[in-house]
């Protein structure tokens, strides 16, 4: 059977939906079988690959999706998630996630000493050209998605889809973490995502 693989954060993976929410409110042990990827995947009778990672950054999204070995039948998905995040890989390729919830020295004083809305936007825009063309080299159906609009300001080589999550999620109830878009969210995000590509 072929493929869809999804990459991206915490929207991807499905966290806060009722399969992929512990008690006290993390993430489950496996994505969600209410999220958008998983709902495309049943729409095209794919199997569905849900690489999507809680708290991911742009740059951690990327380094997963240029290390994955892909099939050549693959359908690849790939929900960027906002700008404001960033992290760290370490020499033993374990990834170090900064944002505005991590509470460490390093997160803390990467935001006061070197982000810059400017700087990370152009580096998301980068990393998805980059992962774009990677892609487009092997040569891999696939679909670039933005959790919200302005994640990209300026120019971009990479197709981008125009249906955004942020858009999609206003309005519809929210997961079960009360943070997190529901399953109404996802639903209607797969059904947009669908007709485009269609």
């Amino acid at each position: 059977m072929s493929r869809l693989v999804a990459f991206g954060c915490s929207y991807t993976y499905g966290h806060g939906l009722e399969d992929c929410v512990d008690e006290d409110m993390r993430a489950g042990p496996y994505p969600s079988r209410f999220a958008w990827p998983q709902l495309i995947a049943n729409s095209l009778n794919l199997q569905c690959i849900n690489q999507g990672e809680p708290g991911a950054s742009n740059k951690q999204i990327w380094y997963r999706l240029v290390n994955y070995q892909f099939h050549p039948t693959d359908r690849v998905f790939i929900l960027w998630s906002t700008n404001g995040r960033h992290c760290i890989i370490e020499e033993d390729r374990q990834v170090d996630p900064i944002g505005h919830w991590v509470i460490t020295k390093r997160s803390r004083m990467y935001y006061k000493h070197l982000y810059t809305e400017q700087d990370q936007t152009i580096d998301s825009k980068l990393r998805i050209e980059h992962a774009s063309y990677h892609l487009s080299a092997k040569p891999i159906e696939h679909y670039n998605l933005l959790f919200r609009k302005d994640t990209v300001q300026m120019p971009c080589s990479a197709r981008i889809l125009n249906t955004d999550f942020r858009t999609i999620k206003h309005g519809r109830p929210r997961a079960v973490d009360q943070l997190h878009p529901g399953k109404q969210a996802h639903e209607a995000f797969a059904v947009e995502i669908l007709k485009e590509i269609s």
